[in-house]
Order: C-alpha cells, then structure tokens, then sequence
C-alpha cells in the first residue's frame, strides 16, 4: 500500500489482504471467482481456507492441480470498513492509541463479527 489514506480513507467496502496460497482459491483451485472469495472471505476466512485445504488433500501428488508443492502458505485479513472509520477517527486525535482505545477496537470487531461478548484485559 503507497498511502496510508488508500486502506483507511473515506466509505470503502471491505478489503482482503492475502498470500498467494490464501489466492489458490481463485487462480488454481477454481472454488471462487474474484467477487466469490471476497464475499466468502467477509463470511469467514476460516471457511475458504478449509476449502483451500480440502481442495490440497484431496490431491496429494499434485496431478489434479499442478504444483510445486502439496500445500502453501495460506493467509488472509479482511479489514472492515466500521474498524476502519474508528481507527480514522483515532488518527485525527494526533495522539498515540491509548489501551481504551485499543480495547474498543477490540470490542468493535467482536461485535461486527458476531462475537459474543467477553471481558478483555490488556497485559501491563
């Protein structure tokens, strides 16, 4: 990313950040298109990687999909955009993030991921 303001600016949809392994899912395995693996990654990353591995177990010696290797690194961050706004509002505070801060990101993104509720304590 050139600009910090690129990731964090304005009313953007999420955004995926991925390794190539985590992309096997689109360019070499063909369980999603572009537009799919970014809806199913906003429903859960943990569901596209266990396709991703499903997909690798299934063909060990590599002669159904051809590669290098059985299996890749496979790794994946959505960011959202309400994390996004707050941690926006955060930087215009010009003011370095503070443990409430912190435990109400922490909190946002619970609730946004449909987390249940959980008492949080920072070590220190």
């Amino acid at each position: 990313m050139a600009r910090y303001d690129a990731v964090w600016g304005g009313r953007q949809p999420p955004h995926l950040l991925c390794t190539d392994g985590y992309y096997r899912a689109v360019d070499s395995y063909g369980l999603h298109d572009e537009t799919g693996l970014l809806a199913a990654s906003a429903a859960g990353v943990e569901q596209v990687l266990a396709g991703i591995r499903d997909t690798e177990e299934s063909d060990p010696l590599c002669t159904r999909y051809p590669r290098f290797k059985p299996s890749d690194d496979a790794t994946a961050v959505m960011l959202a955009s309400a994390l996004r706004s707050l941690a926006n509002r955060l930087r215009r505070r010009r003011r370095p993030l503070s443990r409430q801060d912190l435990l109400l990101l922490i909190a946002r993104a619970d609730r946004r991921l449909g987390r249940p509720r959980r008492r949080l304590r920072l070590p220190g």
